[in-house]
């Protein structure tokens, strides 16, 4: 229900909050991280071995399409702040029911090899929304709950993802806490 994946994000959004809080990252955030009761909303983090202290790697990059775009670059290691990019992903995904970054550009790849994944996520990644670059937003019939769903949230939400996945995309300051 959309209760419950309400419930589910600021679940996660808090613990996130509190381990960042904590000076640690994640370093690996992508689906596989939660188990979610899909009646509550409630959460449980796991593949916890990935959690280090604020400027400690793990030697993990993370899992193509959460990972930020400097790491997908090679520009960084995983931390606080390429967390704030996955964490954003991960809520995109389950608020919007599809990919940030994957639109019409991303789809005219047909197969998403390495190189085609460094170019969508790390060298020219666009947000499916970015107000200034059209090229790469949803396909009718291939993102049917990105495009459903956008028309439903409330501006202050995709506001949010805006910054986010615009601003924030190459700028890790302007990502959203």
């Amino acid at each position: 229900s959309l209760n419950a994946i309400v419930n589910a994000t600021l679940n996660i959004v808090t613990s996130f909050r509190d381990l960042h809080r904590a000076g640690k990252s994640y370093q690996d955030l992508n689906d596989g991280g939660f188990f979610i009761n899909t009646k509550t909303g409630d959460i449980l983090i796991c593949d916890c071995d990935n959690v280090a202290p604020y400027g400690e790697n793990v030697g993990i990059a993370g899992k193509p399409g959460y990972m930020a775009p400097e790491i997908v670059r090679g520009e960084s290691t995983p931390n606080m702040q390429t967390d704030k990019f996955s964490l954003a992903v991960i809520l995109f995904k389950l608020l919007f029911r599809g990919d940030p970054l994957e639109g019409e550009k991303v789809i005219k790849s047909v197969c998403l090899t390495e190189k085609a994944e460094r170019k969508h996520y790390g060298l020219e990644p666009i947000f499916v929304y970015d107000p200034q670059n059209t090229s790469n937003r949803p396909v009718r019939g291939v993102h049917n709950n990105v495009i459903k769903f956008w028309k439903i949230f409330p501006q202050y939400i995709k506001d949010a993802f805006i910054t986010s996945f615009t601003k924030g995309i190459n700028n890790p300051d302007e990502r959203l806490i």
